[in-house]
């Protein structure tokens, strides 16, 4: 019988396993994206592009005009795994008695219960959407949470009737303090304005960072090129096509930068953004778009960001995925590699940076010893060269510390280190003069293990403290020790890892220079007193053995 309870309470405790490891809903068909408003608390992925031709929609997450029932808030995640959802059809009219249902969101988040909404990774192509307040394709009314990583392409939205809060991608950002964003997104859809409508958004009271708009627009003084109404200062690094909407930069107040469309393709153009894993784009003939939908040139850069050591050996990339139109790139793929210190954004690609090395089918190159030097900044960029032509890389920067730790003792290649030398060094400082957190020392008499860092292999691996820049190893006579400090500064710096230096344990010098040691035995003791006694009292009484100098 009890053998009987423990089997039951192993099926119980299986099957309760089973059920959290099933936690996420995927989705791939249209039915099952439009159930999501029977559980708004879910968290969700799509495994499929879906197309919504001819499904009627109304938004998931909305209000009915008289409230009855109650607001419908979105509080889940939509993860659309860089997918696409297409052909989205929804409209309404001043007489339609439920709205902010034109979008594939409508509320998200729920502000008065603290419970934020996601929706990210995904992309909205051709949609038809034509409504009045809260119009837009993705969502229609974001109030608690984030949308990041999202697109809208191609097809229209359209303010139908005189009303507020229209925009392509979001109707209205309410939050506030940081609690609703807008982040890495763009659009290049057709805005139609009747009143108060934007070409990105409809208005945006708290942030949108790193976004932009670069479609078509009507009426655009009517409300704005990028949003309609809003604190510009919440815009951080937004832009608008100045050129594709017609509205020269500074013609509305309250807007982003407006740049032309050669500008829009520039790469100089986006400040502090990402293109080495959230933006990629062909410079010179395309916009930024998101990497995570297939790479337009050579992306992934390793290593990125960050302080890199000066003993970098070698750059590598991932290979570009589609071509400008959004078709995948096949065939056999070549690379050539550019590099320098001072690029020229005057000149053509690549900026006056030089090769490095030869063409190669290899996503990694070779740097030469001694490439990197403290304190500089390096650019990098990949040229692909495909069936279908050659594609300019983007312009990626390196940068090395200001200075790694130094001035090691015993110095670096000694040949006669004492074998009681306590090692020490000068730390390093990050570009605006930081001090590392923490120092992590490696010693082995084994090059590689060193080299390698290998905790579980070196005689000694030790993480100290920032102001101990001091180590008391336990030495043998007559071998070669290999030891490496790496200086952790935290934050943006990160590791900055150090030079491997080395020294040799002197067979016959037991211990260095001691003071008071005058009987060599690497102590300072009573012996060392009764010999120092013993000549000061001969000194003193006979004047003998005196010190050179004594009067």
């Amino acid at each position: 019988m009890m053998k009987g309870k423990f089997v039951f309470l192993f099926v119980v405790l299986c099957l309760g396993m089973a059920i959290s490891a099933q936690a996420v809903i995927y989705i791939d068909t249209a039915q099952e994206l439009y159930d999501i408003r029977n559980d708004l608390t879910g968290d969700y992925k799509l495994t499929a592009d879906i197309d919504l031709a001819g499904f009627p929609w109304v938004a998931i997450g909305n209000r009915d005009a008289s409230r009855v029932p109650a607001d419908l808030y979105f509080t889940g995640t939509f993860d659309g795994d860089y997918h696409i959802i297409s052909n989205l059809t929804a409209s309404d009219d001043e007489t339609t008695p439920i709205y902010k249902n034109c979008s594939l969101f409508g509320i998200v988040g729920k502000e008065s219960a603290s419970l934020p909404g996601v929706v990210k990774n995904v992309g909205i192509v051709n949609p038809t959407v034509s409504a009045g307040d809260y119009a837009a394709a993705l969502v229609g009314d974001l109030r608690l949470g984030e949308i990041s990583n999202c697109f809208v392409s191609g097809g229209s939205v359209t303010q139908s009737y005189s009303s507020n809060n229209a925009g392509t991608l979001v109707g209205i950002v309410r939050g506030g303090g940081g609690t609703a964003t807008v982040t890495n997104c763009y659009s290049e859809t057709h805005m139609v304005v009747l009143n108060s409508g934007g070409g990105f958004l409809g208005s945006n009271w708290d942030n949108a960072t790193n976004c932009y708009f670069a479609g078509t627009i009507i009426n655009p003084l009517n409300g704005g090129p990028f949003m309609a109404a809003g604190n510009e200062n919440s815009l951080i690094s937004c832009y608008y096509d100045s050129d594709t909407t017609g509205v020269p930069d500074g013609t509305v107040a309250g807007q982003p930068p407006g740049r032309t469309t050669t500008e829009m393709m520039n790469q100089g153009t986006y400040v502090d953004w990402d293109f080495s894993q959230t933006w990629t784009m062909i410079p010179g003939e395309t916009r930024p778009r998101l990497a995570g939908f297939g790479l337009l040139a050579a992306g992934n850069p390793v290593p990125y960001g960050g302080i890199i050591p000066t003993t970098t050996s070698q750059l590598c990339w991932s290979p570009p995925e589609i071509e400008a139109d959004g078709d995948p790139i096949t065939g056999d793929i070549t690379y050539n590699v550019y590099f320098g210190t001072d690029p020229n954004f005057v000149e053509e690609y690549p900026y006056g940076l030089t090769p490095l090395g030869t063409e190669t089918s290899d996503t990694c190159v070779a740097v030469p010893s001694g490439t990197f030097e403290t304190n500089n900044v390096y650019y990098w960029a990949v040229t692909s060269h495909t069936d279908g032509g050659d594609i300019p890389g983007l312009l990626w920067p390196l940068v090395t510390a200001k200075t790694p730790a130094s001035s090691p003792y015993p110095e670096d290649g000694e040949p006669g280190a004492p074998k009681n030398a306590i090692l020490s060094w000068t730390s390093g400082e990050g570009d605006e003069g930081q001090l590392p957190v923490s120092h992590k020392l490696y010693l082995d008499p084994n090059a590689t293990y060193v080299t390698e860092r290998n905790c579980g292999l070196v005689d000694v691996c030790v993480t100290l403290p920032q102001a101990t820049v001091t180590y008391n190893p336990d030495l043998e006579w007559g071998v070669t020790y290999y030891w490496v400090v790496d200086e952790d500064y935290g934050g943006t710096i990160g590791l900055v890892e150090g030079d491997v230096w080395s020294f040799t344990v002197d067979p016959e010098l037991e211990c260095g220079l001691l003071a008071g040691d005058v009987t060599a035995d690497c102590l300072v003791n009573l012996d060392d007193f009764a010999v120092l006694a013993y000549d000061w009292l001969n000194c003193l009484i006979i004047n003998d053995n005196c010190p050179p100098g004594y009067n």
